[in-house]
């Protein structure tokens, strides 16, 4: 059975707090209107490419004792550890 070995939290990084963040932030554009539309539309962009860059690439990682399992929810990779020692990555 591997053994997790990243954050407890990444589900909740990963799937729920981008949603609520994407959610705010639509929430105070909406009450903006058309007078704060010329900063917060790159603000905005820029914000989605961070949630992008931190939280959305999130992986789970797990290690067992011949493997490094790496996994993004839909799919799971496994690295056998005896091929990472001998630097074939």
């Amino acid at each position: 059975m591997p053994r997790v070995i990243s954050s407890a939290q990444t589900f909740v990084a990963k799937f729920i707090l981008p949603f609520v963040v994407v959610a705010i932030f639509g929430y105070g554009f909406s009450l903006g209107g058309s007078r704060v539309l010329p900063i917060f539309a790159p603000v905005g962009a820029l914000f989605a490419v961070s949630i992008y860059w931190y939280y959305i690439r999130l992986k789970k990682v797990a290690v067992d004792s011949e493997r490094l399992v790496l996994s993004n929810y839909l799919r799971e990779y496994a690295v056998s550890l005896a091929e990472r020692h001998q630097g074939h990555w």
